[in-house]
């Protein structure tokens, strides 16, 4: 058995922690108009004082679990439940900026809108509309 705790959220050879993303779209006048709900699936962010780049989860859990199981039980501690992760809050998350024409974001807008008024779904979107002054 290979231990698979941690595996996507540590970085594969750093031993570093790895966190989530959050996606803003905002106009070209840098107005915030929509935001992702949850956290961009299968993206994850690296960042230290020489490097910052995405860092593919499934691809860097893999590479992790590879690694736990050529050490076998001389694994990092960080792997361990023991070692304690401080909880990941909304403003240590990496903020996406997408910048998107005034048509493509009525267009999603309008989709969303479309969407929370259908019987057949539940209402819910996965972004959230922020009203702005235009």
């Amino acid at each position: 058995m290979v231990n698979e705790f941690r595996s996507t959220i540590v970085k594969y050879k750093d031993n570093k922690r790895l966190w989530h993303i959050k996606e803003v779209i905002k106009d070209y006048k840098g107005n915030e108009r929509l935001r992702y709900k949850g956290n961009l699936r299968g993206l994850l962010w690296f960042s230290n004082q020489n490097t910052n780049k995405f860092i593919d989860r499934d691809l860097n859990g893999a590479f992790n679990i590879r690694q736990n199981l050529l050490n076998g039980s001389f694994c990092d501690s960080i792997f361990s439940r023991d070692t304690k992760f401080e909880k990941e809050e909304d403003e240590d998350k990496f903020h996406m900026e997408k910048i998107e024409s005034q048509e493509s974001i009525d267009n999603r807008i309008k989709k969303i809108k479309r969407y929370k008024k259908k019987k057949s779904s539940n209402g819910k979107s996965s972004y959230q509309i922020i009203k702005c002054k235009i």
